[in-house]
Parts: C-alpha cells; structure tokens; sequence
C-alpha cells in the first residue's frame, strides 16, 4: 500500500508541472499585452512548501524556462536576441531564490512546530503534546473498542547520578533511557517525558498478557547499562483499561498510583492492574 503522504506529495507535484504549463500557455496568448510572470510564483510556492525544496527548485527552473521560451518567440525580431537571454537568467534566478527561500521557511515553521511538542533532551513528547495525542487515542479506542494499556515508569535513585556525577551524566541516562524504550517498541506507541525521571507510554490495542512481556523487558534493558554508574531501576506501574476512561487525567492518576504501589513497596518492579469496569 503506497505512503499516503508520498502519494500526496507526488499529486501535488504533478498538478505545480500542469499549472506552469497552463500558466505559460496563458502566457502565449495573452503575448506582451499582458505580463503575467507573477503567476509562475504559485506553482513554485506551492512546490516547495507542500513538497519540499528539491520539487520546489525543479519547478522554478521549468517555470524559467517556459518563461523565457514564451518570451523569446514572442519578442523574436523586436529585439537583440541577448535581451531575452538576459532576462531569462533574471527570471531564473528570482524564480530560484523565492524556491529556496519559502523551502527554508517552512523548515523552519517545521523546527518550531516540533519544538513544541518533543521534549528537546529525551526526543519524548512532552506534556502538553502528550496529552492530545492520548485523547485521540481514547476517542479511537472507544470507537473500535480496542484496550489501552499505559505504563508510567519512574527511575529509582535518579538523584544519586545527578549527585555524584553530575547533572550532564543525568541528563545522558535519561536520553538512553527513552531511546532504549522507543527502540524496543512499536511506531504508534506514544512515549512522553511528563517529568524530571518520569515517562508514561502508551501502548494502544496492547492486552495485560502483551504487556507483562513489554514492560519486564522495558524494566530490564532500562536497569542493565545503568548497573556500572549507579544501582538505577525502574519502578513501573501498567494498568490495561478494558474500559476506556473519559479523561487523560483519569489515565494517569490510575497508573501514577499503580507506579507508587511498586515504588513505595520494592523498587524496580512492574505492577499489573486490568480495568474492566
């Protein structure tokens, strides 16, 4: 099955060619009556915010190109034939850097768009994105009733590693520690920072007896390179809602207090709780 998002980038591509085409026909006709060279700026603009820079460049060089064989039959015998040559490399390069310059921006609206939503430390989300990306998750879950199971993981004696080594040694433990968790899990798995040594991770469509086998080994690659720094675990409370709850607020509270259950009993466990009701 093709990627819905490269299949829509191909379309918008194809229909930025038609529509220089179409402007440069309407070029033609209109001849020097006209000037309509403002319009190649559409395609272009279109091209390289919604495709990409690469898309963006090819069609401002087509759209020079049609420009200038527009303008040279049109003014063929009217002028020096280096006018057209002349302004031709103009169009080009004006074409080119409004290309350049809409890809970078939109970049750069990209960069800050992301920014806002990932944790820059960890590559998480953050809270707030969090948030919205498990309440679409609820409202899928009720639709096609499928079970939610969650996962907040707390790491046990973090403060030692920011203590004795400093707090850039903690800030490369938490790194490792969330690039370990979205290693081993799946694509459409959520994972989010919501603290200083707190994630939560979702795990949609995810049975009890799935989620043992996920979060122990979760547990257990988490603990292992962490041994020769310091005695760092993680304390891990799972709850599968069989019953998906109204609020993100109601997910969280039932799996902080299963995550304390463990921590305040025997570090580095995992508890298991299944709501059905």
């Amino acid at each position: 099955m093709p990627d819905p998002k490269r299949l829509l980038k191909f379309m918008t591509f194809n229909a930025c060619v038609v529509l220089v085409l179409c402007i440069g026909g309407a070029d033609y006709l209109t001849e020097e009556s006209v000037s309509i060279a403002f319009f190649y700026l559409i395609p272009i603009s279109l091209a390289s915010w919604f495709v990409g820079r690469g898309a963006g460049i090819s069609v401002a060089l087509l759209s020079a190109f049609i420009w200038f064989i527009v303008d040279f039959f049109i003014s063929s015998g009217q002028r020096h034939p280096m006018v057209a040559y002349w302004n031709g490399v103009m169009e080009m390069g004006f074409f080119l850097v409004n290309a350049i310059l809409l890809s970078f921006c939109r970049k750069f609206v990209e960069k800050e768009r992301r920014s806002a939503r990932i944790d820059e430390l960890t590559g998480a989300l953050n809270r707030h994105a969090f948030y919205e990306s498990v309440n679409l998750e609820l409202s899928r879950a009720k639709r096609y009733k499928y079970p939610l199971t969650i996962g907040f993981i707390d790491l046990d004696n973090f403060k030692v590693i920011n203590d004795k080594f400093g707090h850039h040694t903690g800030d490369e433990v938490l790194s490792s520690v969330a690039h370990t968790i979205q290693n081993n899990t799946r694509a459409n798995d959520i994972l989010a920072r919501i603290g200083g040594d707190e994630f939560v991770l979702l795990l949609p469509g995810v049975n009890i007896e799935n989620s043992k086998m996920i979060f122990s080994k979760i547990r257990d690659l988490i603990a292992e390179p962490l041994q020769d720094i310091s005695r760092i675990t993680a304390s891990i409370g799972a709850v599968t809602f069989v019953k998906i709850p109204d609020s993100v607020e109601d997910l969280l509270r039932k799996t902080d207090a299963a995550m304390y259950s463990v921590k305040n009993s025997i570090k580095g466990g995992v508890n298991y709780e299944i709501l059905e009701k």
